[in-house]
């Protein structure tokens, strides 16, 4: 597919406010692209190169920009600042000073593989000279492009691509390619959270339906996306709905998912960045856990042990930071109270009931005797009176209530 028919489809995406409509502009692109070139299509339709989990950075911000386009047209970089106060936008400044250079300069139309691999390798420019190699880069690319192709080809390294939808909204279009509604999403979604990659996804039903995804597998490294816990007024509604239930207290910290495969260990956030490196004592904590292979996860929270008491989320969420990490480490010490196990010694266990899932925790945190983990507190209920006292106790210890 040509990159100037791609940018077509996100022009229609740009002014469709509707997301059934979405959907099928989506279904339609996914239709005419190949499997081998479908993977690329949907993280660029999300502004990216990589999986969300995977960290990448063009390092290029506005001013830079200005830059890259002044080269590219041949214009003097005032004249493009002053086009993009007009305009707002330098997606749009890029189709305007596209649109100005008539046949002064031959249009190339690149393909999306051609555009995709000039992008990795803008955003992989590293070292001394670096920011000069890609403005020079960048300008190559755009020079040739159509004022469309343009446009986007400048919105993607600024992040600022605004087509308005996400990657659910690609699952149910993957869908609909193939049965003209939503309802292979509920079959497609589950191969999704085990692999986060909508990339791999769109690929492999592609190429083979829904047999094509049978082969995806849990792997230690690639997180693993998990459903957001749903709120309920009060104790009563909740039994009301569920019955008998476990709860165990709401830390008031931040998410972990930790994978360890041998002596390699992973750690992700509730949004899937990884973070392995803000977080030494986790990753020296882990790598003594008495198993090959495992993922799991817990809330890491600021924890003075002399006192026994947890630290304000404020003091706690210093610890997410690139710089400064092992100072900040002897600082503010992290606690993780693990609560969820989801693979273990090559063994899915995420379909698994909840009790099982915990039995096999317990049995593993019980015998790693580390200071930085503690297996999270949990009690069975029956009767709404018992589990609000619970909620009440874990709120006078300053935590913030409970998660059934």
């Amino acid at each position: 597919m040509y990159f100037s028919e791609l940018a077509s489809f996100f022009q229609k995406l740009e002014t469709t406010d509707s997301r059934n409509a979405m959907t099928e502009i989506l279904a339609d692109l996914f239709s005419q692209a190949s499997a081998a070139e479908i993977d690329k299509i949907c993280y660029l339709c999300l502004g990216r190169l990589v999986p969300q989990y995977e960290s990448y950075e063009f390092n290029l911000a506005e001013k830079l920009m200005f830059e890259v386009l002044a080269k590219a047209y041949g214009k003097d970089k005032e004249a493009v600042k002053t086009l993009y106060g007009r305009l707002g936008d330098l997606g749009g400044v890029a189709q305007a000073l596209a649109s100005e250079k008539g046949e002064v300069k031959s249009i190339k139309d690149s393909t999306v593989e051609e555009v995709f691999t000039k992008l990795w390798e803008v955003a992989g420019v590293e070292g001394e000279g670096s920011v000069e190699k890609k403005i020079n880069l960048l300008a190559e690319l755009i020079a040739f492009l159509a004022p469309i192709s343009a446009k986007y080809a400048v919105r993607i390294p600024l992040k600022k691509l605004r087509l308005g939808f996400s990657d659910m909204t690609i699952l149910d279009s993957l869908s609909f390619m193939k049965k003209k509604d939503k309802s292979l999403r509920k079959k497609i979604e589950p191969f999704y959270n085990i692999s986060a990659d909508i990339g791999k996804i769109a690929r492999a039903f592609k190429e083979k339906d829904l047999e094509g995804l049978e082969s995806i597998r849990i792997v230690p490294g690639t997180p693993i996306r998990t459903a957001s816990a749903e709120r309920l007024p009060n104790a009563e509604a909740i039994i009301a709905k569920i019955g008998k239930c476990a709860a165990e207290p709401k830390y008031d910290g931040f998410r972990v998912q930790i994978h360890k495969k041998d002596q390699e260990v992973h750690i992700f956030s509730r949004n899937l960045e990884e973070m392995s490196a803000s977080f030494p004592e986790i990753s020296a904590a882990t790598k003594k856990i008495s198993v090959s292979s495992i993922i799991f996860e817990g809330e890491a929270i600021g924890f003075n042990s002399e006192t026994q008491e947890f630290l304000p989320f404020q003091e706690t969420v210093q610890r997410k930071r690139k710089y400064g990490i092992t100072e900040m480490a002897k600082k503010i010490p992290l606690k993780v109270f693990v609560f969820d196990l989801f693979f273990r010694e090559g063994q899915k266990l995420i379909d698994q009931p909840y009790h099982q899932r915990r039995q096999q925790l317990e049995e593993i945190f019980r015998k790693s005797q580390s200071d930085v983990f503690a297996i999270a507190e949990k009690k069975i209920f029956e009767q709404a009176c018992d589990l609000e006292a619970f909620f009440q106790e874990k709120i006078s210890q300053g935590l913030e209530g409970v998660v059934v």
